[in-house]
C-alpha cells in the first residue's frame, strides 16, 4: 500500500518483486504516474527509464483506453470492492486487507480464463534475473556525459536541457561538423534538446575573423 504515486517507494517494491520473481519481458501500464511522466522527454518517467535500462519493453495504451489492459482493469475492480470499500484505517490495516485480497485471489478462487484453476497453479516465475543496472559504455561515441540533477549536460560551459527524467544518467554523444561559429559558444544537442539554438552567426569582429565549423554533438 502506498500514500502517493511519487517513485521512490515504488522503486523499492519493483526492486524487491524482480529479485523474487525475475525480470519481466514487458510491463504494460497507463500513462499516469509513477509509470509515465506528461512532461518528460518522450513521456518517459525516472521508473520507465529503470524499466528500459534493465531491458524491459515499456508498453503503453493509448490515453482514454482502459480496454486495452482489460484484464488489468477488471482485476482492479474487484480489488476495489474487496479491498478497499471501506478502505483501512490506517496504512497497515489496509496493508492486511491487500494480503487477504492476494492470498485468496492467487491460491483459493477460480477463475474461468485459466479453467477454473487458481493462479498459483499455473504461474511461472520469469527466466530473466535481477542484478540491479547494468554498467553503460557507448563505444561507437566520442564522449559520454551524466545529465545533471536538474536535468541538464554541461558541455564547453553551456548548460543544455535534456529532462530531469534522465538525471544520472550517461548519455552518448558523437561530434558533427554542421554548424558554424566558435567552438566555445556554440555547442549543440540535437534533436532531444529544448534549446533550440540554431547555426551560429558570422562575426564581423576582428577577435572572430577567423570564425570555424565548430563542434556539434548529436545523442
Amino acid at each position: 500500500a502506498f500514500e502517493t504515486t511519487r517513485e521512490r517507494g515504488v522503486f523499492d517494491a519493483f526492486a524487491r518483486v524482480f529479485a523474487e520473481r525475475g525480470l519481466p519481458l514487458a510491463i504494460r501500464s497507463d500513462n499516469g504516474l509513477p509509470f509515465a511522466s506528461p512532461n518528460g522527454l518522450y513521456n518517459l518517467s525516472k521508473l520507465s527509464v529503470w524499466w528500459l535500462r534493465l531491458g524491459i519493453v515499456f508498453e503503453r495504451i493509448r490515453p482514454g483506453h482502459p480496454q486495452e489492459n482489460g484484464r488489468h482493469e477488471r482485476m482492479h475492480l474487484t480489488l476495489k470492492k474487496e479491498a478497499t470499500r471501506p478502505p483501512g484505517r490506517n496504512i497497515l490495516q489496509q496493508q492486511m486487507r491487500f494480503d487477504a485480497f492476494i492470498s485468496e485471489f492467487n491460491t483459493e478462487r477460480p477463475h474461468e480464463a485459466l479453467s477454473m484453476k487458481v493462479p498459483a497453479e499455473v504461474y511461472q516465475t520469469s527466466a530473466g534475473t535481477y542484478e540491479g543496472l547494468p554498467e553503460i559504455s557507448y563505444p561507437f561515441h566520442d564522449r559520454d556525459a551524466i545529465v545533471t540533477n536538474c536535468g541538464r549536460l554541461r558541455i564547453h560551459r553551456k548548460k543544455i536541457n535534456i529532462s530531469t527524467v534522465m538525471a544520472g544518467q550517461k548519455l552518448g554523444l558523437k561530434k558533427s561538423t554542421t554548424a558554424f561559429g566558435s567552438s566555445a559558444s556554440c555547442a549543440i544537442i540535437a534533436d532531444t534538446s529544448t534549446s533550440n539554438r540554431g547555426h551560429c552567426k558570422q562575426s564581423t569582429t576582428r577577435s572572430a575573423r577567423g570564425c570555424h565549423r565548430c563542434l556539434r554533438y548529436r545523442l
